[in-house]
């Protein structure tokens, strides 16, 4: 069962037969990322920062402009 790192809690899910890990990132893209970037255009940050990464290794390119 694959493991995504969010928020520091580590979130699973089944990986169904036939399913890719492509399979799996378009599926979190059309769900947490969208209604996170849904909520920051609407004016809430959090939901956005929430997706970002507490534990190393973290990249941040791009990150100063959004803190």
């Amino acid at each position: 069962m694959p493991t995504t790192e969010i928020v520091g809690i580590a979130c699973t899910w089944a990986h169904d037969e036939g399913m890719t890990d492509r399979d799996d990132f378009l599926e979190w893209v059309t769900t947490a990322l969208y209604e996170a970037e849904l909520a920051l255009h609407n004016g809430d940050a959090a939901p956005r920062r929430a997706l970002w990464s507490r534990n190393e290794p973290v990249s941040v390119l791009g990150a100063w402009r959004n803190a």
